[in-house]
């Protein structure tokens, strides 16, 4: 299976604007089991396959929703070694991210309120070292205040990039 289905829309991965192969692994209990504070609907990690020997090209996190008229930002998820954007529709808060193993890349990488994120391969980013993830919660369960669930959730591709066997 090459898209990652959720209730509102299919994400899948572009390498220079042509899906490829994908490999899924839902770190949804891992999160809900290990946090006090916060719960999530769902959390994958998304790794993609890019054949052999392809060092350049641009990697994409795409989708069918509609980033510019459909959900509404609600604001940036990022860290050291990830980066992403939250936004919601009447329904769901979602966020997409992109994680790598190395710090302070972001001049390697894409993320904005209007576009899911992308990056780009070369002597620094190996195909091998980049995750994206997608995670989501129903609305009617968000925290009163500041819910931070789908912010912490993206430190679930540092968990991802081990099992997955990614460089650190």
């Amino acid at each position: 299976m090459n898209y990652l289905n959720t209730p509102f829309g299919n994400f899948w991965l572009e390498f220079n604007g042509i899906k490829i192969r994908l490999e899924k692994m839902d770190l949804t209990k891992n999160f809900n089991n290990d946090n006090t504070k916060y719960s999530i609907d769902s959390a994958v990690v998304l790794k993609p396959h890019i054949p052999r020997g392809i060092k350049r090209g641009i990697i994409s996190l795409k989708s069918d929703v509609d980033l510019h008229t459909s959900v509404m930002p609600v604001d940036r998820v990022s860290d050291e070694r990830y980066d992403g954007f939250e936004w919601h529709n009447e329904e769901w808060n979602f966020a997409g991210g992109i994680f790598l193993p190395m710090q302070n890349l972001e001049s390697y990488y894409s993320v904005s309120e209007l576009e899911l994120p992308s990056i780009e391969l070369g002597d620094k980013v190996l195909p091998d070292d980049v995750l994206f993830e997608v995670s989501y919660k129903n609305r009617r369960k968000l925290s009163k205040g500041n819910d931070l669930s789908l912010y912490f959730s993206m430190d679930l591709m540092d968990i991802a990039s081990s099992r997955f066997g990614n460089n650190d």
